[in-house]
């Protein structure tokens, strides 16, 4: 009886190791960043100037909080930072991101939309009925610099933002523009006045995110 209970003790005392320890790897990838990898390449290919903390919904369904990541826009992939040590979040291991910014939560997820197919993006506004969605890219471009003796060769990130709008599951390409916002969404009278009583600038992310849920939860509830 009493080797029964030291070994259901001992399986206990192994079973919890293993469950912290996939707490703390279950969202990364095996292969390890190299954080100077692009240290010779002017510019950055992260979404973020900063790592931001995180809470994360495991494809189990549990929740992982204050995890710090960015978003690299060169490989569409997610990051995660732990003390001195960069990995690439494993696809499979996660559902949903929501990153805490300065200008609020925003969201990672694939598999929003058909026409984006199974890309990773990031959604600004992430309302029932609509959704603000930014596609972030960044390329690699060769630049030459003149100089007195031989021109000289550099690599630059170039990062470029796509955005759609997303109303009652249909997707629309759109810049960040008033002109480009009103056109797609209804109860123009409406919007004309809160914009103006608020003082909203829509060619801002901020703002329009602003307009979005008052639109959602305002005029197309009413």
């Amino acid at each position: 009886m009493k080797y029964a209970i030291a070994v259901y003790l001992l399986l206990s005392v192994c079973c919890q190791a293993a469950t912290a320890q996939k707490a703390y790897t279950i969202l990364e990838s095996h292969k390890e960043l190299d954080p100077a990898r692009y240290d010779e390449i002017k510019g950055s290919p992260y979404l973020y100037n900063d790592w931001l903390p995180a809470t994360v919904v495991g494809s189990d369904g549990q929740m992982h909080e204050n995890i710090l990541v960015n978003y690299n826009g060169l490989t569409g992939e997610l990051e995660i930072k732990r003390e001195n040590r960069q990995t690439e979040m494993e696809p499979s291991s996660y559902l949903k991101v929501m990153v805490h910014t300065p200008a609020g939560t925003q969201a990672f997820y694939r598999g929003i939309h058909p026409q984006l197919g199974n890309k990773l993006v990031c959604v600004l506004y992430d309302g029932v009925r609509v959704k603000l969605i930014r596609d972030f890219k960044v390329r690699k471009q060769e630049n030459e610099m003149q100089t007195p003796l031989n021109p000289t060769v550099f690599e630059k990130f170039v990062a470029q933002s796509d955005y759609y709008l997303m109303l009652e599951g249909l997707l629309h390409p759109v810049k960040i523009k008033k002109k480009k916002i009103m056109a797609l969404l209804d109860h123009k009278q409406e919007i004309e006045k809160y914009i103006k009583e608020n003082n909203l600038n829509l060619n801002t992310t901020e703002d329009v995110i602003k307009l979005l849920a008052y639109y959602e939860t305002t005029l197309l509830e009413s």
